[in-house]
């Protein structure tokens, strides 16, 4: 040790006084705990939306997007991070110019001092600093560091400024819309059926969608149907007339059209090719 840090040393341990009770100290808040079950992932895809659930949530965009976060809308860019508080409905604007982002999700037990306001935040350099510190260690640390990680990272975010970019609320019909397109492709019928439901004429739920969105709906709903199917054949095990069904068409051969149409290939062709890249990893080792 240098000289310096002896003198710290001393002078610090010359300024303490004898505690009234050696069996009392700083204690931690009641209550307290650490993020636990935390989850890092990544989307590139809109489903599912909106949705809502127990977990807290930090997503960190990789393309300009449009999120809304209960009916709010919240434009986000390259060097922000969006904190989303447990049981707030969610969702990604289906016209945004990317959907590329990173997810940190996870649980903790009661308010805890460290976590930050709902809202869009900066990544200055210190939270820059502690993200990437955080992704680097997620699978090489222990749970107990990667808890203490994302703590710290959380902090940061609770002292840092929000960055106010609150736009138009989303209309009632929109979300509930929204919630029968997501939730219900397999009974979700045409335009004139959803319209029914939502409480609006077919034109007015067209130009609203479109108002707010900024595509027509039909094709919003063709997408969500194709997103849909890709995800099932890339990461279940569901048969292709399961997938078909689930996704709200009448039969196999009306599906196979429609997914070679906006996908390019059949339904059978990008399940092989989606699998094919792990079946060789899997030969290599």
């Amino acid at each position: 040790m240098k000289t310096d840090d002896f003198n710290f040393l001393f002078s610090y341990a010359e300024s303490m006084t004898e505690p009234e009770d050696l069996f009392s100290g700083r204690r931690l808040p009641h209550g307290f705990s650490l993020p636990d079950n935390i989850l890092v992932f990544f989307h590139d895809f809109t489903a599912s939306a909106p949705n809502s659930h127990s977990r807290h949530t930090l997503v960190i965009p990789l393309d300009e997007m449009v999120y809304y976060v209960e009916r709010q809308q919240v434009e986000m860019h390259l060097g922000e991070l969006l904190y989303v508080p447990p049981f707030a409905l969610r969702f990604l604007h289906p016209g945004s110019p990317g959907y590329r982002r990173l997810f940190i999700t996870f649980e903790v037990n009661g308010l805890q001092r460290y976590l930050p306001r709902s809202g869009l935040f900066e990544l200055t350099p210190d939270v820059l600093r502690s993200l990437q510190n955080f992704l680097r260690n997620f699978f090489t640390h222990s749970e107990e560091e990667l808890a203490w990680a994302l703590m710290q990272l959380l902090a940061q975010l609770s002292s840092a400024h929000l960055v106010i970019k609150a736009g138009e609320p989303l209309p009632e019909a929109l979300l509930q819309a929204i919630d029968h397109i997501e939730c219900d492709l397999a009974i979700l019928g045409d335009v004139k059926q959803l319209a029914f439901k939502v409480g609006l004429s077919p034109s007015h739920l067209r130009a609203l969608f479109r108002q707010h969105f900024g595509v027509p709906i039909g094709k919003y709903i063709a997408q969500k149907r194709a997103d849909y199917a890709q995800y099932q054949l890339k990461n279940s095990d569901l048969t292709i007339g399961e997938i078909a069904q689930k996704s709200g068409f009448a039969n196999i051969y009306v599906f196979s059209t429609f997914f070679k149409r906006n996908v390019g290939v059949s339904p059978l062709q990008y399940r092989t090719q989606m699998h094919a890249p792990a079946k060789k990893a899997h030969g290599s080792n």
